[in-house]
C-alpha cells in the first residue's frame, strides 16, 4: 500500500486513521506528510514481537495481517498546516473516546475521511487509455460513499438501466464516481426486473440489470482511471456511457 506518484505532494499535513478491517475499530490517531500513515506497518514488520518497548498499535497491526486482513488507513484531513494538523489529532484523540455520533463538518466532502485509495483516486487517477477490443458500459454511481462496501457498490451499480440489444453487448461494467472507475464487473449475463422489482418500482418495466463478478485483471488496469471525458463528473442525466459497443 503507498500512494500513487505525485500524490504525496499535494496534501500536505494530514490526519489519518488505522482502523481493523474486522470490527471496524479504530485502534490509533496520527498526524503527519508524505508516507507517515505508512511507516506503522512497515515498523510492525521489522520489529520482532517480543522486542523491547513494543506498542499495543504494533502488536495490533501484527495481529490483523496474521489473520489474512490489511490494516484500513484512512486520511480524514488533508491540506492543513503542521499548526492545524496538532489541533485536528488532540480534538479526535478525544471525541472517539466517548462520542458515539460525530456530524460531518465543514470541509469533509473535499478534505475530509477518507480511504488511502480514494485519496489516490481524488489526487493520482490517470487519463483512461481503453482497449478498443473491450466493450464497456460506464455506469455513474449516485450513491457512492468513501469506504462503501464492495457487495454495496456492485448492487447499485447493476440494475436497473434502459438498454438496447446493441448495447447489451457489453461485455464489462464500470462503477463511477467523481469520474474516476471504482471497480470493473465482468457481465455474465443481463436479466430483467421480476415481478417482485416492478411492484416495488413501476418504472423498471423494461430495464435490464447484470449479473457479473469482479475481474481483477481489468481493474488493474482501469480502477481510479480518469473518464470524465465520457462521464463529466457534473451534467447529463443520462447516468450511462458506452464504449467501443
Amino acid at each position: 500500500m503507498a500512494w500513487r506518484p505525485g500524490v504525496s505532494e499535494k496534501l500536505d499535513y494530514y490526519v489519518y486513521l488505522l482502523a481493523d478491517p474486522r470490527t471496524n475499530r479504530i485502534f490509533y490517531v496520527g498526524k503527519g506528510r508524505e508516507d507517515r500513515c505508512f511507516s506503522h506497518i512497515s515498523e510492525a514488520r521489522r520489529i520482532t514481537k517480543d522486542s523491547m518497548g513494543d506498542y499495543e498499535k504494533l502488536a495490533t497491526i501484527r495481529d490483523i495481517e496474521d489473520s489474512g486482513h490489511h490494516v484500513r488507513i484512512e486520511v480524514l484531513r488533508h491540506g492543513l498546516m503542521e499548526a492545524e494538523a496538532f489541533h485536528v489529532e488532540a480534538a479526535v484523540m478525544d471525541l472517539l473516546s466517548d462520542l458515539a455520533i460525530l456530524k460531518a463538518g465543514h470541509g469533509t466532502e473535499a478534505y475530509g475521511r477518507m480511504s488511502v485509495d480514494d485519496v489516490n483516486a481524488l489526487y493520482g487517477a490517470r487519463p483512461v487509455d481503453f482497449d478498443p477490443n473491450h466493450r464497456v458500459i460506464l455506469i455513474r454511481s449516485h450513491r457512492f460513499t468513501h469506504g462503501m462496501e464492495h457487495e454495496d457498490l456492485y448492487e447499485t451499480t447493476r440494475m436497473w438501466w434502459r438498454l438496447g440489444s446493441r448495447r447489451r453487448g457489453a461485455e464489462y461494467a464500470m462503477a463511477v464516481y467523481g469520474g474516476v472507475v471504482r471497480a470493473v464487473y465482468k457481465i455474465d449475463e443481463w436479466i430483467k426486473p421480476t415481478e417482485a422489482h416492478i411492484a416495488e418500482v413501476s418504472n423498471r418495466v423494461g430495464r435490464y440489470g447484470f449479473v457479473g463478478h469482479r475481474d481483477g485483471q481489468m481493474e488493474e488496469r482501469y480502477v481510479f482511471a480518469d473518464v470524465t471525458e465520457y462521464v463529466p463528473e457534473r451534467g447529463g442525466r443520462n447516468p450511462i456511457r458506452y464504449v467501443n459497443c
